[in-house]
């Protein structure tokens, strides 16, 4: 602690409130910060959420593309030529929105598994256009251009997939979840769509394209029935209500020729009409996956809000608590160091200037240095009377060595023996002031001196200098004497006896 003995007290209170002040904004830095990423992770979240709802749109074309090259291949160019062509132009715009979306992003970190999964998304949109030259030229079959684009779906819903581990909160990974387990329905049927369109185009269906077949019907009832644990109840009532009707009712008839067929060929439906039925069905799912969309990317939206305003209120409150903090700390420290000084200017004055202790401190305050003033008041005003009574009775002692200098005075020596005249004194025991009825009475030869007569007031009675015999005294002005027949050996001090 040798430290701080030559630092001052303004100092020490300082570097006392730095302490706590520095720990308080390191808590509310840290607030601030982790708000901050979690604001910043909300708005990454929110901008992923729309690549993911984007890459959803382009799917849906991309399902719909599909198919058409699926009875394009089947019926040799004979069905669906030009509808495919405007698919194609559809399909396009998709892709340019989903790239521009993807650019917006900017460049990810290449180890995060979403970042990745756009990386192969990337590389499959862009040898689309190598496979539909194939399928314009009829270069490739049915079964592996749908092959091709079911991958490249795959691709697409599984950055939705990755979503559901990106954040932590639980409704929007439950959202997340429904929301991919709806497009994995959609995909399903639309691969169904795709399959069957090309078994109804070639009149007959293969021994591992029927298998696939059943493998898909159970797949979707099961990813429909994922989608109604996660979702809400209005959601839940949604799609119960797109899947109802006639109009997706129809499709079970297909279906079944399907199953039932022993020689698996021979079904006489036309493929552009299974194409259109299995689109209601699929532009029904496509409603119900736009709500969801919505819901989730509202629901990420007020988290990213809610993290920005919790950010903004959170360093609003710490800046108004550090505020208060060092107003407080700085008036206090002022207050006390303001006053001390005072103390010491005040002591400093009676010290080392003229002294003055009139002065007085103001006592403002009932705190310990508010007792300091008080005590000090105390000490200034008795070391006042002291130094008065100490004056008072230095000119006592003054007064009382000036008049025993003024009857010490010494007699001036008598120029001879006769008897100076001198007005007879008057004493104040006699009764005529030109005889006194009282005479001096002499001193006995034992005690010398009886009972010294009184002093006669100087300046009454005779002259400088002079006296007068009465009896064998003289009586001066101020004092008196023995006559010169007395005993020298009595002779008052400084006095010479006369000639």
């Amino acid at each position: 602690m040798h430290l701080f003995r030559h630092i001052s007290i303004g100092h020490k209170i300082l570097l006392a409130l730095m302490l706590p002040l520095l720990a308080m904004g390191g808590f509310a830095g840290l607030q601030v910060v982790e708000r901050l990423q979690l604001a910043s992770s909300m708005s990454q979240l929110h901008q992923l959420t729309g690549l993911a709802l984007t890459a959803g749109d382009l799917v849906h074309e991309l399902q719909r593309e599909r198919g058409g090259s699926a009875i394009f291949l089947g019926t040799q160019g004979r069905q669906y030529g030009a509808e495919l062509q405007a698919q194609r132009a559809q399909t396009d715009r998709r892709i340019e929105r989903f790239e521009t979306r993807l650019q917006a992003l900017g460049q990810g970190d290449g180890s995060d598994p979403a970042w990745q999964t756009m990386g192969v998304v990337s590389d499959h949109l862009a040898g689309l256009a190598a496979l539909r030259q194939r399928v314009d030229a009829h270069a490739a079959s049915a079964s592996e251009v749908t092959g091709r684009y079911t991958e490249l779906n795959a691709e697409l819903i599984g950055i939705v997939g990755r979503l559901t581990h990106v954040t932590g909160e639980a409704q929007t990974t439950r959202s997340l979840a429904a929301y991919y387990s709806l497009l994995r329905a959609k995909e399903l049927a639309g691969i169904e769509r795709a399959l069957l369109s090309g078994a109804f185009g070639a009149d007959r269906i293969d021994g591992q394209a029927y298998q696939r077949f059943v493998s898909l019907i159970g797949a979707q009832d099961a990813q429909l029935s994922t989608f109604q644990i996660l979702a809400s109840s209005s959601q839940r009532a949604l799609l119960a209500t797109q899947l109802a009707g006639p109009e997706v009712e129809r499709l079970e008839a297909l279906r079944e020729t399907v199953l039932l067929s022993a020689a698996r060929q021979g079904f006489g439906i036309d493929p552009e009409r299974w194409f259109e039925w299995q689109s209601v069905k699929i532009d029904r799912l496509k409603v119900v996956e736009d709500t969801v969309a919505e819901s989730v990317l509202a629901l990420v939206a007020g988290l990213r809000d809610g993290a920005r305003r919790d950010l903004v209120r959170n360093g609003v409150i710490a800046a108004v608590i550090a505020g208060l903090v060092v107003l407080v700390a700085v008036s206090i420290g002022r207050s006390t160091v303001l006053r001390l000084r005072q103390t010491a200017q005040a002591m400093r004055e009676i010290a080392e200037g003229d002294g003055d202790l009139t002065r007085r401190l103001s006592v403002t305050h009932h705190d310990e240095i508010g007792s300091l003033a008080a005590q000090f008041n105390a000490f200034a005003a008795r070391m006042q009377g002291l130094l008065l009574d100490v004056k008072e009775s230095a000119q006592r002692v003054y007064l009382s060595a000036e008049e025993i200098a003024q009857g010490a005075r010494p007699w001036p020596p008598m120029p001879s023996r006769r008897r100076r005249a001198c007005r007879r004194p008057r004493l104040p025991w006699s009764r005529s002031p030109r005889r006194s009825t009282i005479a001096p009475t002499r001193p006995s030869r034992r005690t010398r001196w009886h009972s010294p007569p009184p002093r006669w007031p100087a300046g009454e009675g005779c002259h400088a200098g002079g006296g007068r015999h009465h009896g064998r005294h003289q009586y001066v002005c101020g004092a008196y004497r023995r006559d010169h027949h007395a005993d020298r050996q009595h002779r008052l001090p400084n006095q010479h006896p006369g000639p």
